[in-house]
């Protein structure tokens, strides 16, 4: 466990080719990481744990929405 009292939980099996799925232990966000062309399983929990270790347990659902859709279109 971090020093935060959470950790990236791992439901299902690893499988090369298939979405890498969990969940924060203590807020239950879920975080899916889809490997692109060329990138190794490594690489993808690599992602996923960065994503992870940024992510505030507190943000309510709609900054989550915002902070989402900024990112897709590209506006700050």
């Amino acid at each position: 466990m971090s020093k935060h009292g959470r950790a990236l939980q791992f439901f299902e099996k690893i499988e090369h080719g298939k979405p890498i799925r969990g969940r924060c232990s203590l807020c239950k966000r879920q975080f899916i990481g889809e490997s692109k062309p060329g990138e190794g399983t490594d690489d993808v929990l690599q992602r996923m744990r960065a994503e992870f270790d940024a992510h505030n347990c507190n943000e309510e659902t709609r900054e989550i929405v915002a902070r989402i859709v900024r990112k897709v279109t590209g506006k700050m």
